[in-house]
């Protein structure tokens, strides 16, 4: 798959520099089929169903359900077992690599392994505005919401002309709660919260939108709105939240805690991030992720699953897949840290390859570019997180049968979102209405299925 911001020019060479690692490891060769990450979602229907020759594919954060109900994915227990001894090493030493991907008892997609584990909510403000207001900044100290409202009434008497929380929700499809309340509290067990979630203590999905929780968060984004600390355009604005933070609009930008969300280069100055949750991880069940899968069609299964282990395990072609030819896309500084950099004179729009998409195999095993300390401090990040609804791990929701049911809810969803968490409407009437609207649209039918399947997932565990 391609992005904006990658190159492909020098593909052929990197190719072939991955097809002369394969053939002595393992006696395959791969062809490779370009497709743009934006347009994967209509091809892919259409490659399977005509039963062109692909082999090996990635689903970028597309419901692995929707391919797997109609045919199109081959399972791939036996062949892990007999070819994917690499992939089930890295799975037996704690790297989740199928959840999420297991329906109906069989194996039908493996993730990628990543460097980051875990994930908290965080506030990411430049520092000379923590400086200014004299607010005492720990790196590793939970705010509270109270915390931060004495915060931002600083920052709006000293910018009375500004915007002290930078909560843009212009086309927002999801919900912002987990970035100031942290996701630790409620539990997505298996999907999104468009689905059901369920509370740490207890195995009954509930209504996310519902919760006590949820509406105590409608209340202070509220109240933000009506105090001037949120952008009256939140909902509207065509401008990106780091556009308006260069340019003087918003003081803050709520986002995930995790390393590298809001950079430095980004924000045009050094920024720091206030954590307002805990950092957890759960079990990757969620039936939409980054997975690779087999066709079922595919007549080369065998050869498939050998070329995906070696993605795996071999460092080699993970970093040709990552940053292409060394010596010609990049040179190596430092072997033993794994740190490269760009050839002399060379930057990464001069370069014949680079792919900015990290889903190729085991990340751990990628270079680091030179004066990026983020792999570093993604390690730190992941060593704090603590382990959240781990008895759900396996467990994957299979909404196929409410397909229509889900888009609607979702449709509810891109409607209500924008304006109740900009804050800018009466939840007196706004909100009642957008609980009924889900209700219409069989949200109440969709989290009664999901606790079906969860009660059998568990029955059989």
């Amino acid at each position: 798959q391609t992005m904006s911001g990658g190159n492909t020019a020098g593909l052929d060479e990197v190719r072939e520099a991955i097809n002369a690692i394969s053939r002595e490891a393992i006696g395959v060769e791969v062809e490779f089929q370009l497709v743009d990450a934006l347009e994967a979602p209509a091809e892919y229907p259409v490659w399977l169903s005509q039963r062109e020759q692909i082999d090996l594919m990635v689903l970028n954060y597309l419901d692995i359900t929707s391919y797997i109900t109609p045919g199109y994915l081959a399972p791939l227990d036996e062949l892990l077992e007999q070819y994917g001894q690499g992939i089930l090493d890295l799975q037996e030493r704690g790297s989740d690599i199928v959840g999420g991907a297991v329906v109906g008892g069989q194996i039908y997609g493996v993730n990628p392994v990543s460097l980051s584990r875990g994930s908290g909510g965080g506030l990411w403000i430049p520092v000379r505005y923590l400086q200014e207001a004299g607010f005492a900044y720990e790196p590793d100290q939970i705010y509270t919401l109270e915390e931060l409202d004495g915060l931002f009434a600083q920052l709006k008497a000293l910018y009375p002309d500004c915007y002290p929380f930078g909560q843009i929700t212009t086309d927002r499809t999801f919900s912002s709660f987990s970035f100031l309340y942290g996701g630790g509290n409620w539990i997505a067990a298996a999907d999104s919260a468009d689905s059901g979630v369920l509370a740490p203590d207890g195995g009954v999905f509930q209504d996310f939108y519902e919760t006590e929780d949820y509406q105590t968060f409608l209340a202070w984004l509220h109240r933000w709105y009506q105090a001037g600390y949120i952008y009256p355009d939140a909902a509207v604005t065509t401008l990106s939240p780091t556009e308006l933070l260069k340019n003087g609009t918003i003081l803050s930008i709520p986002s995930s805690s995790a390393p590298g969300m809001i950079t430095d280069e980004a924000a045009g100055e050094e920024v720091a991030c206030l954590m307002t949750s805990p950092v957890a991880y759960g079990p990757n069940n969620s039936s939409t992720a980054i997975r690779w899968v087999i066709p079922a069609e595919s007549e080369k299964q065998e050869a498939a699953m050998k070329f995906l282990n070696l993605m795996y395990t071999d460092r080699r072609i993970v970093n040709l897949f990552a940053w292409g030819i060394e010596g010609r896309d990049y040179v190596v500084t430092d072997p033993e840290a794994g740190r490269i950099a760009f050839p002399d004179g060379m930057e990464q729009a001069d370069l014949p390859y680079q792919n900015p998409l990290g889903m190729y195999g085991n990340m751990t095993l990628q270079y680091e570019m030179e004066g990026n300390a983020l792999q570093q401090e993604q390690e730190n990040y992941a060593a704090k997180a603590v382990p959240v609804g781990m008895e759900y791990a396996g467990f994957t929701f299979d909404s196929a049968a409410l397909t229509g049911e889900r888009e609607m809810v979702r449709q509810v969803l891109y409607r209500y979102l924008p304006v109740l968490e900009s804050g800018s409407v009466d939840l007196d009437t706004v909100y009642p209405a957008f609980i009924a609207d889900l209700k219409a649209a069989g949200l109440d039918k969709i989290i009664a299925e999901k606790q079906r399947q969860l009660e059998l997932f568990l029955a059989e565990k």
